[in-house]
């Protein structure tokens, strides 16, 4: 438990006690560290699926009825303090992914729930609810030649001008019938979440490693064909609330107000087709061409 790992996400050098796969190796000063520790706080007992989240003084403590809990400091330190007997890769995403939504959030950034990639060297990202086809869309645009910058968790630096987007890691999750529909080989991929029948795609050949500014934020909805239209600011400052993976205090809120100011918002209504999906990729990314 002693050995540590050195990597690179989210435009932060991280050193982690925890093994992270997902994560692009990386050797550099690290400015986040991943370390084993024991919570000194007593949040309230957890039901196995249930989540607790607190955050106060900069300070935030993440709990897992069956995972474990986490303590992150001043956007600097995760402490790992796993349930006994957890397996490793439940604990990997959980600090992979809400875990270092919290650093996000801490460091000034914005943790959306969001995939994106590059389009005409800017960030062009989806969001919408579950089973929209956010991931889907993202892994066509990256079988059409753009860079994939994040799926699943986007983070936004709120304090660059203009905007910009840190990569996250070099995967995109699919189900097996989206995978199947793109030409490739789901047996193959990284298994992540098979409970949620998803698994990974590795994207390190098209993984845009650096900073973007962020160009548009789309919100996909099913519609019977097509269509792209602009949101306005209360819109889009709506969209930012519901689709943001920490929210409730004043920072957060003047964050999404920055955003809704500074960042086109569309609507991209779409079939909720497969067959579809290559022709939505080819759409979307004419649209955000030029």
């Amino acid at each position: 438990m002693n050995e540590t790992y050195s990597y690179h996400a989210y435009g932060l050098a991280v050193s982690s006690c925890l093994p992270l796969p997902e994560f692009v190796s990386h050797d550099g000063v690290p400015e986040v560290t991943v370390c084993w520790g024991e919570c000194t706080r007593n949040p309230p007992v957890q039901q196995e699926n249930e989540w607790y989240y607190e955050n106060t003084n900069g300070e935030a403590i993440l709990c897992h009825g069956t995972v474990g809990q986490v303590v992150i400091r001043d956007g600097n330190k995760i402490v790992i303090s796993p349930t006994p007997g957890v397996k490793t890769r439940p604990l990997q995403l959980f600090v992979s992914g809400v875990a270092f939504a919290v650093v996000i959030h801490q460091r000034g950034g914005l943790a959306l729930h969001a995939s994106a990639v590059e389009i005409d060297g800017k960030t062009i990202a989806f969001m919408g609810s579950k089973g929209c086809g956010k991931s889907s869309l993202s892994a066509a645009l990256y079988f059409t030649g753009h860079r994939l910058i994040t799926d699943d968790l986007m983070a936004v630096d709120c304090t660059c001008e203009p905007i910009t987007v840190h990569p996250g890691y070099p995967q995109i999750k699919l189900t097996e019938e989206t995978a199947s529909a793109l030409g490739c080989d789901y047996d193959s991929m990284v298994a992540v979440r098979p409970i949620q029948g998803k698994a990974g795609l590795i994207a390190k050949d098209g993984f845009a490693s650096d900073s973007l500014p962020l160009g548009a934020i789309c919100s996909l909805e099913q519609g019977p064909t097509v269509q792209i239209e602009p949101l306005s600011q209360g819109d889009a400052f709506t969209e930012l609330l519901h689709h943001s993976l920490l929210k409730g205090d004043v920072p957060h809120f003047e964050r999404c107000v920055r955003v809704a100011s500074n960042v086109p918002f569309f609507r991209i209504m779409h079939p909720r087709s497969l067959s579809g999906l290559s022709d939505l990729a080819k759409s979307v990314g004419q649209y955000f061409s030029g």
